[in-house]
């Protein structure tokens, strides 16, 4: 008798990612609170958030601190206190304005010649109130105490709402969070213990080799529409969505403020590729992805507006760095989706569940629990899809070598392998009265299949034949691979 555990083939986070495709934001935001305490428990990896913390364009680490000296930006995530409830964690990264911790209010400081002061109170005594100036925190303000006239505490944290939303993944927010009530309940030991090595946190500069010229000349439309997909997907959380009204204090409006790293299209790139103030790097993009966000901010919101456009002109293009790499190669990454995906497969199978049993992976189309593929050498390509990156508009690849015959595993109905299609949608599934599909149950690293064929129950365990030699022998051709089908039939 096998005991196995069910694993929930669409969560009720899938579901509504489904009912709301444009935003993880607006997901993360409409889901039950206790529900995501749940799949942070599930599914969060305090090892794998600690990179989010550190590395992602979220920008952490740029105003928090684990353990070590306190950032004046933002409180040291080790001195929460073990007290600290998932719930209030998960809430605190979500809505950061509900709750603002003491000591990192904003307040506006109205003078007796009325001039308006915004930022964070450093200090205050009897005779001098200090701020930390929101436009640039690491300027100071003093303030005599005899010249204000109003103190207005703003209900607005200096973390703006949405910040998660520029997370590619929902895993990694489950990560992050994941990371956050493990520091904040095991203090300054467990941030020690969970601190990336210094070479993990190495950002890789792929910036040495580019056609920077060559790359801006060949911006087009179809480059403009993509990055204002890109900005609208991460820039607008701290910039706004007109790109003039920030969210953040210390970003930038691009329309009528001067960028304190430059302006033209190259300064603007590096600034994206390397980091700068409290901007993390987005090297999660590639360094075309970059060029073309720059493009549509600078033609969407900078012309003709910011009086420190400047144009990309031949003699400025013959000024840039030169190389030969255009920029728009994506680097593959290798992640662990577990024994089974959901995916496509290709442009031919609309949704497949993808399994490597040994050194082969097999394929099914879930909307007839026929074989679409199997192959030995890999797993899958998933390098232009929204499993690796977070636009992605590319399908899942067989990565590997076809092994032919194999995939020929199919079900017939009403007693036939030759059934009538004619009448039956091009992609959708098969008429429940010949197949329904209910799931899959995970047993350790193993899949059980459960579905009904011609309204019969069936339970289905894929496994792997050991080949007989120990190992095919690819070389002489004798790569012989086989099988086997467990079935419960009801």
């Amino acid at each position: 008798m096998l005991g196995f555990l069910m694993v929930p083939t669409l969560n009720q986070l899938a579901a509504q990612t489904l009912r709301h495709p444009e935003s993880m934001e607006t997901l993360l935001a409409e889901t039950d609170l206790d529900e995501l305490v749940r799949q942070v428990r599930l599914r969060g990896d305090a090892e794998r958030g600690a990179l989010v913390f550190y590395k992602s364009a979220a920008g952490c680490v740029k105003c928090h601190t684990s353990g070590e000296p306190a950032s004046p930006l933002g409180p040291d995530l080790a001195s929460l206190g073990p007290d600290s409830s998932e719930r209030h964690l998960i809430e605190s990264l979500l809505f950061p304005s509900k709750v603002i911790r003491k000591g990192y209010e904003t307040v506006s400081v109205l003078t007796s010649d009325g001039q308006v002061f915004r930022g964070l109170v450093a200090r205050d005594d009897a005779e001098t109130l200090v701020l930390r100036n929101a436009s640039d925190l690491q300027q100071e303000i003093a303030i005599a105490r005899d010249d204000i006239e109003v103190v207005t505490p703003a209900e607005t944290s200096m973390m703006p709402d949405g910040l998660v939303g520029v997370l590619p993944e929902l895993r990694e927010f489950y990560d992050l969070a994941s990371y956050v009530i493990a520091v904040a309940q095991g203090g300054t030991r467990r941030a020690a213990e969970l601190k990336p090595s210094p070479e993990a946190l190495v950002v890789t500069d792929d910036t040495g080799n580019l056609d920077h010229a060559g790359i801006l000349k060949r911006l087009r439309r179809r480059d403009f529409e993509d990055g204002e997909r890109i900005y609208h997907g991460y820039c607008f959380n701290c910039h706004g969505v007109d790109g003039n009204t920030p969210s953040l204090p210390t970003a930038r409006a691009f329309g009528t403020q001067k960028l304190k790293f430059g302006a033209d299209p190259y300064r603007m790139f590096m600034t994206l590729s390397q980091g700068n103030g409290l901007m993390a790097p987005m090297s999660h993009l590639t360094p075309k992805e970059r060029y073309q966000v720059v493009y549509y901010i600078r033609e969407q919101f900078m012309e003709g507006n910011n009086p420190d456009y400047e144009n990309a002109d031949d003699e400025y293009l013959a000024s840039l760095p030169q190389g030969s790499d255009l920029g728009d190669t994506v680097l593959s990454v290798e992640r662990d989706f577990g024994p089974a995906l959901g995916s496509q497969l290709q442009r031919r199978v609309s949704s497949a569940l993808t399994m490597q049993l040994g050194d082969v992976s097999i394929s099914y189309d879930l909307h007839t629990m026929d074989l679409a593929g199997a192959w030995y050498g890999g797993f899958l390509d998933l390098d232009e899809t929204q499993h690796i990156r977070g636009r992605g508009e590319g399908t899942a690849e067989p990565k590997g070598t076809t092994i032919e015959g194999l995939d020929a595993w199919r079900w017939g109905h009403d007693g036939e392998l030759d059934y009538p299609t004619e009448d039956l949608a091009p992609r959708g599934p098969l008429p429940r009265r010949w197949m329904e599909y209910r799931g899959h149950y995970r047993h350790a690293d193993r899949i059980v299949l459960s579905y009904t064929i011609d309204g019969r129950s069936v339970l289905e365990l894929p496994s792997p034949v050991p080949h007989p030699s120990g190992s095919p022998d690819v070389s002489t051709g004798r790569d012989k691979h086989a099988i086997s089908h467990t079935l419960r039939i009801g």
